[in-house]
């Protein structure tokens, strides 16, 4: 199943910083999802007709090992808004704020360097290639995952 996050908007709230963004899977708007800032569970706004989608969703995210934790011995069991922030909303975050920098990620960790000209798209790719072999470029790339 592929997951993406579109409009994806950062805020402030009364208890940090929230969000909102609409979640697509396998390329159909299944949800509109938030944290308003004021603690407690995210939001779902679930499109019309797409709950057995968002059900399925969720099970397989369930269904993933438990997240390493270094307070919880056996880890935190995983569940969608685990996934969705470890998969989804760095990135879009990275996007949203890497300031016209070329962005990548390399082993987890998300580096800036230089200026980003989209003209010059395809020669970043092949020159982050050479040093950076397993990094991901995140300008210009939709915010996806699979799951």
């Amino acid at each position: 199943m592929k997951a993406e996050i579109k409009n994806y908007k950062r805020f402030a709230g009364h208890d940090g910083q929230g969000f909102e963004a609409t979640l697509y899977l396998d390329g159909k708007k299944a949800a509109v999802i938030s944290d308003d800032g004021w603690g407690g569970e995210w939001n779902w706004g679930i499109m019309p007709n797409m709950l057995n989608y968002i059900e399925e969703f969720r099970a397989k995210c369930e269904a993933l090992p438990n997240m390493p934790s270094e307070y919880f011995e056996d880890g935190i069991g995983m569940d969608a808004t685990i996934w969705i922030e470890e998969n989804l909303l760095g990135i879009a975050d990275a996007k949203k704020y890497c300031g016209g920098k070329i962005t990548f990620i390399d082993d987890g960790k998300i580096w800036n360097m230089g200026k980003y000209n989209k003209n010059n798209h395809d020669q970043i790719i092949k020159a982050l290639a050479v040093k950076y072999p397993n990094a991901r470029l995140i300008n210009g790339m939709p915010v996806v995952a699979i799951i």
